[in-house]
């Protein structure tokens, strides 16, 4: 799954009616409040990411990704490409 902390990326927003945890790193359980989509440059749309506020960053499911939009993303030291 995507998750972001930030709520003002999305493009569409569903709240959920229960909460749920999800597992970090440091083994911490931490809720998640809602899901929606979001948009990366004007043609790509990542869907039913999880809005995850204790994060610090953003995290892209690259098994995600790669199913939804039926591509193969190519890792460089710098960038990736999909």
């Amino acid at each position: 799954m995507h998750m972001t902390p930030f709520r003002m990326i999305f493009k569409s927003y569903v709240q959920r009616n229960k909460e749920q945890l999800i597992t970090v790193a440091n083994g911490q359980g931490v809720p998640i409040c809602d899901f929606g989509n979001i948009s990366l440059e004007s043609s790509i749309v990542l869907k039913d990411v999880l809005h995850v506020p204790q994060l610090a960053n953003n995290l892209i499911s690259v098994q995600k990704l790669t199913k939804d939009l039926n591509c193969l993303v190519t890792f460089f030291s710098t960038h990736c490409v999909f």
